[in-house]
């Protein structure tokens, strides 16, 4: 859904029926990718 609305030069999207932005997608991102370095 994200990605879709990136491309429509939206900077949120609609997910499950909730409203996500670009702020919290990325910090999502931040938090998986520290999670798989510290091995969890």
């Amino acid at each position: 859904a994200m990605e879709k609305a990136k491309a429509e030069g939206q900077g949120a999207a609609v997910y499950k029926g909730r409203l996500v932005d670009i702020a919290s997608i990325r910090q999502a991102e931040v938090i998986v990718r520290q999670a798989e370095m510290t091995g969890g």
